[in-house]
């Protein structure tokens, strides 16, 4: 008997958490060095003591005493886990959160003779679970706040994220996609196979072309149309099989202004070549950048452009046959004054 005695304490000492065990009255018979560390009371003081006395624990948000799971393991005769949110008062007064059961002790025939706890302190994992929910509390807040759309999709292509950008977009509640197949509901027809096609590739490779990529494609709307959007797809670094993430955006006004602009380039084209008269255009130093074919009609030959050919190589003649200086010449004054010259009769060299 004396040596089982001898082995179990030996156990109790080994072990990594906290070991504290009372006899039936709930009085205690042993405290390992965990325990000594975590309650503030050595093995010999807490010896006889009850565990009430030595093992105080509250509710951290109530501050109200908890119920010892000892006193329940001892009358009920099963393993009782500590309620969350539990703190444990040491001799000195430091509080930890703790977490671990209790568990009643029985002899060869089955009756209880007393009751072993085990507990360990989780301040550190309390720290990391509160530094966990505040990151994916930002997270969230940033996923919601995005002015872009932001769609994530597992393997299998079914999206798992859509944000209230998204839901603007496509016209989706996110209710209503999430577990759906990604390509049925916002990629036109004609780029389904490429994209389960590109998936299956990637899944089979780990290459994968378009990640990373800004591109430009047409996207679905959930009633059925199809507008320009702007995206890049990127690869979530998470453990197991990968999860994907694709930013949009609606680029729909900007190609509207695209196609405005190139309009208006055409048709400032067309008037710049059937302008009735001489047209040239020079930059801020006098040097030509572009004429029509009535300038180079008027000149007698076609100016280079660029910084070899200055406004000033070509020679001005006042109607009285004086040659008008460079410096007084019409589109020096322009640049000089920014004031339009109007009807100055010249004659061209």
């Amino acid at each position: 008997m004396a040596e089982q005695k001898e082995r179990l304490r030996t156990t109790l000492a080994s072990i990594g958490d906290a070991v504290i065990s009372t006899d039936v009255s709930g009085n205690i018979t042993y405290l390992n060095a965990v325990a000594e560390s975590l309650t503030g009371w050595t093995n010999a003081n807490a010896k006889g003591q009850p565990l009430d006395t030595v093992f105080r624990i509250v509710n951290e948000s109530t501050r109200l005493p908890v119920e010892n799971p000892a006193r329940r393991a001892l009358k009920e005769g099963v393993v009782v886990g500590l309620a969350n949110h539990t703190l444990l008062l040491a001799k000195d007064g430091t509080e930890r959160p703790i977490d671990d059961s209790a568990a009643p002790i029985r002899c060869a025939d089955g009756e209880i003779v007393g009751c072993v706890l085990v507990f360990r302190d989780v301040a550190e994992r309390h720290r990391s679970e509160l530094a966990l929910r505040r990151s994916e509390t930002r997270k969230t807040a940033m996923f919601e706040a995005a002015l872009d759309c932001i769609v994530s999709m597992n393997h299998d292509g079914a999206i798992i994220e859509f944000n209230s950008a998204a839901e603007c977009t496509f016209g989706m509640r996110r209710e209503d996609v999430l577990g759906r197949d990604l390509a049925e509901l916002i990629i036109p027809p004609q780029y389904r196979e490429p994209h389960r096609k590109g998936l299956l590739h990637y899944l089979a490779t780990s290459v994968g072309p378009v990640l990373g990529q800004r591109l430009e494609l047409s996207a679905l709307h959930a009633d059925g149309t199809e507008f320009p959007v702007e995206l890049t797809v990127t690869r979530i670094p998470v453990d197991g099989s990968p999860l994907f993430t694709a930013y949009l955006r609606d680029i729909t006004e900007r190609k509207r202004a695209e196609v405005a602009l190139l309009r208006s380039e055409e048709a400032y084209r067309t008037l710049f070549e059937s302008a009735p008269m001489a047209v040239f255009v020079c930059d801020r130093n006098a040097v030509i950048q572009k004429f029509n074919r009535q300038a180079s009609e008027l000149w007698g030959r076609e100016p280079t452009c660029g910084v070899e050919q200055h406004c000033g190589s070509t020679k001005l003649w006042l109607p009285d046959g004086t040659l008008l200086p460079h410096e007084q010449s019409p589109m020096v004054e322009v640049l000089r004054t920014g004031v339009p010259a109007h009807d100055v009769e010249v004659s061209i060299e």
